[in-house]
This record gives C-alpha cells, sequence and structure tokens, in this order.
C-alpha cells in the first residue's frame, strides 16, 4: 500500500528554508556569503565589464561626485561632516546606477541621484553613524599616537629625533594599521547604502548585515585594497589623468563585490563558502 500524500496548503507558510532571502525589489541574501581572496580581483574584473558598457556616462558620474564633494569640502568648519553625511547618498545612486548598467546594458547618468527619490532619511542616518564611528576610531588612534610620541621625546626632543627612523618607521606601521581598521568600516558604508538605496533595508540591519559581510571577507577585501593602491599609483603617472577611469571602475568594482556577496541569483561567480 502506497503511503498517503500528505495534503500542502497553499496557503500556508512555505516549507522550505527561506531565512537566507529578504523581501526587496531582487531577492538577496540574510547572510552575505564567504568568498575566496581571488575574488578581490575579479571584483575589478566585472567592475570593468560594467564600465565598458558606458564609459562616457560613468566618468561624467565619478566628476559629479567628485565636483560635489570638493565643493562641499569647502564649506568652512562643518564641509568634512557634511559630505560623511551625504556620502551614502551618492553611494546608493552610484551602485544603483551600476546594478542598472549590468541588467539594461548601460548606465543611466539620472540614477547617480536616484537615492534623493528614496530613502534619504536612511541613508542620512547611515552617514551619522558612520561620521560617529570614525570619530571613534579617530579618538583612539590620535591618543595611540600621542603616547607614542611622548614616550620617544621623553630623552631628546628634537626635530632631528622626529626624523629618525626609529620614530618614523613605527607612525608609518600606524597609518598603515590604521588604514586597514577604516577600510573595512568605508566597505561596510558603501554596502549598507546599497542595501538602502535598492532593497529599502533599514539603516541598522544593513550595517549589521554589511559589516558582517565585510568581516567575513577581509582576504578579499585586503586583495581589493591592494589591488586598488596599484591601480593607483598607475593612474597618477599620466598627469593623474588615470584617475578619471580608475574612480569610476571603483565604484562599478564596489557593486560587483555587492552582487558576489548579497546578490541571491549570483551563483556562477561567487563560491559559497558559508560553514
Amino acid at each position: 500500500m502506497q503511503p498517503e500524500t500528505p495534503q500542502i496548503n497553499p496557503y500556508g507558510a512555505p516549507r522550505a528554508p527561506v531565512s537566507d532571502y529578504v523581501a526587496g525589489n531582487h531577492a538577496v541574501l540574510e547572510r552575505a556569503r564567504s568568498v575566496p581572496a581571488d575574488h578581490g580581483v575579479a571584483w575589478y574584473r566585472e567592475g570593468w565589464r560594467i564600465f565598458k558598457m558606458s564609459p562616457a556616462v560613468w566618468i561624467g558620474i565619478w566628476a559629479a561626485f567628485f565636483a560635489i564633494v570638493v565643493f562641499i569640502s569647502f564649506l568652512p568648519i562643518i564641509g568634512g561632516l557634511i559630505v560623511g553625511v551625504v556620502t551614502p547618498l551618492f553611494a546608493g545612486g552610484a551602485l544603483t546606477a551600476a546594478r542598472n548598467a549590468d541588467r539594461d546594458g548601460g548606465a543611466r547618468f539620472a540614477d547617480f541621484f536616484s537615492a534623493f527619490s528614496g530613502p534619504v532619511g536612511t541613508l542620512l542616518l547611515i552617514g551619522v553613524l558612520q561620521l560617529l564611528l570614525s570619530f571613534v576610531v579617530g579618538i583612539l588612534v590620535a591618543l595611540v599616537d600621542s603616547v607614542y610620541l611622548g614616550n620617544a621625546f621623553t630623552d631628546s626632543p628634537s626635530f632631528d629625533r622626529l626624523m629618525s627612523a626609529d620614530v618614523i618607521l613605527p607612525l608609518a606601521v600606524m597609518a598603515v594599521v590604521t588604514g586597514l581598521i577604516f577600510l573595512p568600516i568605508t566597505n561596510a558604508v558603501w554596502l549598507a547604502s546599497g542595501l538602502c538605496a535598492m532593497e529599502g533595508t533599514s539603516a541598522l540591519d544593513a550595517l549589521r548585515r554589511t559589516f558582517n559581510a565585510t568581516l567575513r571577507n577581509l582576504l578579499p577585501l585586503l586583495v581589493f585594497g591592494l589591488v586598488t593602491l596599484a591601480l593607483g599609483v598607475i593612474a597618477l603617472i599620466p598627469l593623474g589623468l588615470g584617475l578619471l577611469v580608475l574612480g569610476p571602475l571603483i565604484l562599478c568594482a564596489i557593486y560587483a563585490q555587492y552582487k558576489d556577496l548579497f546578490d541571491a541569483t549570483e551563483t556562477a561567480s561567487a563560491t559559497s563558502s558559508n560553514p
């Protein structure tokens, strides 16, 4: 006798595990993938593919972003603070432009400003939280530097002492460490801006998920940072004109990272290694 097939209620809750996905304009993972280190290079390859679809538009987007940041930065006292707060608006717009270019075959300049008609308050909150976190980290770094310099000048406070190798080298190491600390913070903020702009995720939830994604992918992020540094040196050689390409390429590569880690349909180029 064949066992009786259980009746399924078509209006009931789904029985398949769906906790990895969240609601939004497209299916995205709740918990980002963990990918191998070489994906830090693959993000640039994918970014280059997206950039090549409409390079003039992307250069225009980068030029607009650069001009806006420079203009705001010149505002006395509060310029730098405003840049930090509004950057997620442009980050969300840039990732939206890259996503639409990837899906539609070309970028649109207007997409760069699309976040201004979306979750503006949420993106500004991400900017405020970024400022607060950066301020705390900056204070801690400054305290460590001041303590070290104070000890270094205890015996012989002089300019020659300041320029000596045993003072300069540790300061250089601390500068590198500081950059390595701020790299994950900046990365998480940009990815969170994309989640908010494209999926309507709340600020705190987006930051929670992107910090988790960043910490689980530190090796590919480190590779990405080293490739960015190398490309930056090359871009500066022809009177800095290479930055007109590198700038928008970085925007496209950050979207490639977002797609690799969060896009639920992105299975071909991303190798999941979730435990």
